[in-house]
């Protein structure tokens, strides 16, 4: 996008969106420029409106994106996850929940799908004053529940899409660096991330869903793309990598670790691959599961492959991390 265009509706931005993504091709980067470029629009369109009917944004701020936008892996068609930090006092929460609402609308205007999960920055839980994210991201590791450490990894995910990244910094570093010598902690979260959805039949076919929104498709973000994920993320915790996407965070690896960075090119062919199968005509809620009879024998050998590496991956590098004394040896 250029810096000088200017939307002045959230109908421009959403029919900019359209007539891009109708006559563009794209790789999985210049796909996810895109999405930064919309969103960004979309939130800059968000602050002119709250400052015309609330005054001037009373604090420092961060624009978070979180899952997929924050690791900057989306697919075509993606859902929102994000949040507000703030820097002053609780008085001025209201204004930036409002200022949440308004981006939360604007978003869905333009086609991104609202969270089911409610991580928004018009939640309270998303949009915090810098001490009380702080206090936040205490209480989610001091009480080691499913729930706490899942909500902490969505927040680790998180990159600055506008505003102040030193906020942002500020918050992960730290804690990060906390982690990285928390053996009980690293324990914790990477029981957290044990469960692979099975991709590969006793008989070596490919598994699909057996009921609900993906029936008779392979659900591919699970099955071939969360162990990778999921795999850089525990290594970014052990090492204090603040770096967000799977292969900058293995690209990050110092060099005790690179023997993981193998995984990288596995990664990446998977995640290309998967923009080449994705049909936004059939909507958000379908985006992430593919039909495996509309491939060829030797596609269905790759992805095969992949699901085996990502397994292979994970089991590795839980391994190295509860063998602390090991870590740094090929295990």
């Amino acid at each position: 996008m250029n810096d000088s265009q200017t939307f002045h509706t959230y109908g421009d931005i959403k029919d900019w969106r359209f007539d891009i993504f109708q006559k563009s091709s794209f790789t999985h980067e210049t796909l996810n420029h895109v999405h930064d470029d919309i969103m960004r629009a979309v939130v800059d369109l968000a602050v002119k409106q709250m400052e015309s009917e609330r005054g001037q944004i009373p604090a420092r701020f961060a624009f978070i994106v979180m899952g997929s936008s924050g690791r900057w892996e989306q697919s075509l068609l993606s859902d929102q996850d994000h949040g507000i930090i703030f820097d002053g006092h609780d008085k001025h929460r209201d204004y930036f929940l409002q200022l949440g609402e308004e981006i939360v609308k604007g978003l869905d205007i333009c086609g991104y799908e609202k969270c089911e999960g409610k991580v928004m920055a018009n939640n309270p839980n998303w949009t915090k004053s810098l001490k009380n994210w702080e206090g936040k991201l205490k209480e989610w590791l001091d009480h080691k529940s499913w729930e706490n450490l899942r909500h902490f990894s969505i927040f680790t995910d998180a990159r600055v899409l506008r505003g102040d990244r030193d906020l942002l910094n500020q918050l992960k570093q730290p804690i990060l660096n906390k982690i990285s010598s928390d053996q009980e902690t690293l324990m914790r979260l990477c029981d957290n991330v044990q469960y692979i959805k099975k991709g590969v039949g006793m008989f070596g076919q490919l598994l699909t869903e057996q009921k609900g929104r993906g029936k008779g498709l392979l659900d591919y973000k699970d099955t071939i793309l969360f162990p990778y994920v999921n795999s850089a993320r525990l290594l970014a915790y052990s090492e204090a990598i603040t770096e967000t996407s799977t292969s900058k965070r293995l690209d990050m690896l110092p060099r005790h670790l690179h023997e993981f960075r193998a995984y990288k090119d596995s990664f990446e062919k998977a995640i290309a691959f998967r923009l080449t199968l994705t049909n936004p005509d059939h909507g958000y809620e379908l985006i992430h599961y593919v039909a495996t009879d509309t491939l060829t024998k030797q596609e269905k050998e790759t992805l095969k492959t992949w699901m085996k590496d990502g397994q292979l991956f994970l089991k590795r590098v839980t391994a190295m991390l509860k063998n602390s004394k090991n870590r740094g040896i090929d295990v």
